[in-house]
């Protein structure tokens, strides 16, 4: 539906108008794959144990990324590269009527619905074609407290993370950035049901992640050596769009982190042994 979408509105704007984009951005690539029930790393994406392996040639994986070569072999795909500048320009390409449809955190409707209003369109994330959502990750800061500061430090924490995660505050907290409430009760809180009344659209993320059901291929992925393997997915995905094969390119990455691995078992045995070099 989305590429349907997209090629009409590239279609009927005589190209003026391209009709979608993804960021290359790992995240995005992460959630298509969790949507569509696959892991990418084993014990369950580290769940259920260690996660020593890792797979971003699955078909689902391989799948997304025909997907996205499809919009752009139709020429109604813009690429917008990767990094915070592509967020940027992304959302200011949409507001300028330069761009259809594009992929970014929940917190950005906010911001979206008030300069479009109701001509703002929201929907869920994409699914492959035939089969159910299986759901997308949560993402987002985590509060924590440190357990080496004295108890009445950490009681006080404590309180101050209850408040900070109570309805009331959480209701707030989206109405006035967009972020969605991690308080399920946040929704039933006068200032939301007021707020998603008049505007029904900034409804839709939230409904999302309420009908999504948790289990271990869209409740994040634990495994060594993550956050690099993001950056290399990224690399992939930026080959990708620029043409290269799919396939070679996310194998590319498997490569990577095989050599993070390493490379890190390296240093903690040299600092082990005592060297310092």
């Amino acid at each position: 539906d989305i590429t349907r979408v997209a090629k009409a509105i590239h279609d009927k704007s005589h190209g003026k108008v391209k009709g979608m984009t993804m960021e290359a951005y790992s995240w995005l690539f992460e959630q298509l794959v969790a949507n569509a029930g696959v892991p990418v790393a084993n014990h369950d994406n580290g769940h259920t144990g260690n996660a020593t392996k890792v797979d971003f040639t699955s078909p689902a994986a391989i799948n997304a990324m025909k997907w996205v070569k499809e919009n752009i072999d139709y020429s109604d795909f813009m690429n917008f590269g990767s990094g915070g500048n592509a967020a940027a320009n992304e959302a200011a390409s949409f507001l300028a009527g330069h761009l259809g449809i594009f992929m970014q955190s929940s917190a950005n409707t906010g911001q979206l619905y008030q300069v479009l209003k109701n001509d703002l369109g929201v929907t869920y994330f994409p699914r492959p074609n035939g089969q159910r959502a299986n759901g997308i990750a949560v993402g987002g800061a985590a509060l924590w407290i440190a357990n080496d500061k004295p108890s009445a430090v950490q009681d006080g924490a404590w309180e101050f993370t209850k408040f900070l995660a109570s309805a009331q505050t959480q209701a707030d907290w989206q109405a006035k950035t967009g972020y969605l409430a991690v308080n399920k009760g946040a929704k039933d809180e006068p200032t939301l049901k007021k707020l998603f009344k008049k505007s029904p659209v900034l409804e839709v993320s939230g409904n999302q992640m309420l009908r999504t059901k948790p289990n271990n291929t869209n409740s994040g992925v634990f495994v060594d050596g993550w956050v690099p393997a993001r950056t290399a997915i990224q690399t992939a995905m930026q080959q990708i769009f620029a043409g290269q094969d799919i396939r070679q390119s996310l194998q590319t990455v498997v490569i990577n982190w095989k050599e993070l691995k390493n490379c890190a078992k390296y240093v903690v045995d040299l600092w082990s042994s005592g060297r310092s070099r």
